[in-house]
């Protein structure tokens, strides 16, 4: 689960309940898996897609920065600097842009940071956002 939100662990519970009850299986590992997999493709995560539209102007940096971010291993700020805005000309305005981004992704429960990285607070929000955006 990585982070421990009580709304994922809530929606991952519930999955595991449906189908012990319903399609009579026994709590196991692959249940979890079957659980997991069946979150990813239900609309529990659509609100995360919806609310960067509240983003404005950085919108669009957002999705990149969370593109970029569904590495397991996360991304470095600088690595995040180079693949997005290496086009850009002004390199101060854009570590700007990108600080501001990763303070309001890390502020809204998208992301987290630690030892210089920057990844998915949540596996089940990054294989979302992975099977949604990337795939």
């Amino acid at each position: 689960m990585g982070w421990y939100l009580p709304y994922f662990i809530q929606l991952l519970i519930d999955k595991i309940k449906l189908i012990v009850l319903f399609d009579g299986r026994q709590l196991s590992n692959e249940t979890i898996d079957i659980a997991y997999n069946r979150l990813l493709n239900e609309n529990h995560f659509n609100t995360w897609h919806e609310r960067l539209k509240d983003y404005d102007e950085l919108q669009n940096s957002a999705r990149k920065v969370l593109n970029l971010c569904v590495s397991p291993g996360g991304r470095s700020k600088e690595d995040l600097l180079a693949n997005l805005f290496a086009k850009r000309s002004d390199i101060e305005k854009t570590k700007l842009i990108l600080s501001d981004v990763l303070v309001m992704l890390q502020n809204d429960g998208y992301l987290a940071e630690d030892k210089g990285k920057y990844f998915f607070r949540s596996p089940l929000l990054r294989d979302y956002w992975y099977g949604r955006f990337i795939e």
